[in-house]
Order: structure tokens, then C-alpha cells, then sequence
């Protein structure tokens, strides 16, 4: 019985991860080839064209939203007390470890920001980071101080670092 259990969870917990990835991988592929005008907008206040502004902002919104969805499935695993201790305190590990990545997002982004990038969105795993930056393009040092953020921030080897730059 426990080891139906254990299946149930980690089950879960990978449909879970599936459905977080999905969603922000089609988030950023409609944004990309999206089908509306592609033509520049007028500026937004802080600096960053509207269609940037928009682009970041849903991106946020959608992985905010996915977080919001997994953390209350693991709620409702964490406080089921028909749920063996063992796996109800997974589920609680899993909520800290949810809550580190959001900090950490966050701390990267403003620090990027702080930098000199107008704006930017940070997705983070146990083991990898992958940085959207808003830019044409970056050149070598712009690379480099994302890199050098993202590396002193978490810990990470280059190799787990990806760039991307969004117009």
C-alpha cells in the first residue's frame, strides 16, 4: 500500500512539473509567433516598448500562475491527513523548495534590472537557470554580467546558465 502511495505522489509531482513546463513553453512560443502586428509600439514610460512590456509582464504572469497551481495541488497533499507523514512532508519540502526558486527569480531579476537591463525574467530549477533578457542582442560583457549574476546567485556551473535575448 505505501508503495502505491509513493507511486501516487511522485506521479503527481512529475504531471505537475509537465504541466508548469508546457505551459511556459507555449507562453514563450506564442509570444514569439504570435500572429498579431508585428510592428514597434510606442514607448512605454519606463523605457521598454509596450509589446516588451507586455511580453515580460505575461511571462511573469504565467509562471506565477503555474507556481500558484502546483504549491495548492502540494497544499492539498501537505494538510490530506488520509496522506501517510512521509509523503505529506515531501509535500512540504517540495512548498520550501518552490519558495527558494521564487526568491531567488526575484533577487536575479532585480539585480539584472540594477545592472542595467530594462527588463528581464528568470526561470529557475533545482539545477539550471534560464535568463530572458529584453534585447536586440547582447555583446560579450552583457553576457558576461548576466552570467556572473546568475552564477554568485546560485551556485550554478556556466553550463546550466542559459541567455536568451528577446527583442
Amino acid at each position: 500500500m505505501k508503495k502505491k502511495k509513493y507511486i501516487t505522489i511522485a506521479v503527481m509531482s512529475l504531471l505537475l512539473l509537465v504541466v508548469v513546463a508546457v505551459n511556459w513553453k507555449f507562453s514563450l512560443f506564442n509570444n514569439l509567433f504570435s500572429s498579431e502586428d508585428p510592428a514597434p509600439q510606442p514607448s512605454s514610460p519606463v523605457g521598454g516598448s509596450t509589446v516588451e512590456s507586455n511580453y515580460f509582464e505575461e511571462a511573469r504572469y504565467t509562471r506565477d500562475k503555474s507556481r500558484e497551481e502546483a504549491i495548492a495541488l502540494l497544499n492539498s497533499v501537505a494538510s490530506d491527513e488520509a496522506v501517510e507523514e512521509g509523503i505529506r512532508e515531501n509535500a512540504y519540502k517540495e512548498i520550501v523548495a518552490y519558495a527558494k526558486i521564487t526568491e531567488g527569480e526575484a533577487s536575479l531579476e532585480s539585480v539584472l534590472k540594477a545592472k542595467g537591463f530594462s527588463d528581464c525574467i528568470v526561470y529557475l530549477t533545482s539545477d539550471t537557470a534560464t535568463v530572458v533578457v529584453a534585447a536586440e542582442s547582447l555583446n560579450d560583457q552583457q553576457s558576461a554580467q548576466i552570467f556572473d549574476a546568475v552564477l554568485s546567485h546560485t551556485g550554478f556551473v556556466s553550463g546550466a546558465v542559459k541567455i536568451v535575448s528577446y527583442p
